[in-house]
């Protein structure tokens, strides 16, 4: 079955969309001792352990597997760990509603640009903001 081109106009704009919002988040470094900080046009929330939204699995050592290891547990428990914490779930409804009146994020943390909890955060309000427009 083809489609018609309005039917591939609108998933194009869709697509167009999707990477609009995709740019308009992205996971920094806290301590702006690499090159991956916030520019000055971000809204910057922070998402290490001494806010709500820090990765509550501590690293065991400092190796890459284990890095890996405790974001897919954060991944895993995202949902849960947002509806155990009021706190965590009022401040991504704070940017999630950043990121649907088109404003720049930068979720920071002490790991970027390594791989960061931050990432599944990142993802959680992608799809959140999706579901929501």
């Amino acid at each position: 079955m083809h489609k018609q081109p309005s039917e591939i106009s609108e998933r194009c704009e869709s697509l167009a969309e999707l990477e609009v919002l995709q740019n308009r988040i992205r996971v920094v470094n806290l301590s702006g001792a690499s090159p991956c900080t916030a520019e000055p046009d971000e809204v910057v929330f922070r998402i290490d352990r001494k806010g709500a939204l820090g990765n509550p699995y501590h690293m065991r050592t400092r190796s890459m597997p284990e890095r890996m290891r405790v974001i897919a547990l954060h991944r895993k428990d995202l949902p849960e760990i947002l509806s155990q914490f009021p706190q965590a779930q009022a401040i991504i409804d704070e940017i999630a509603l950043a990121l649907s009146s088109g404003k720049k994020v930068a979720l920071a943390c002490h790991c970027a640009p390594l791989p960061c909890h931050g990432d599944n955060i990142r993802e959680y309000l992608l799809d959140l903001v999706k579901e929501a427009n």
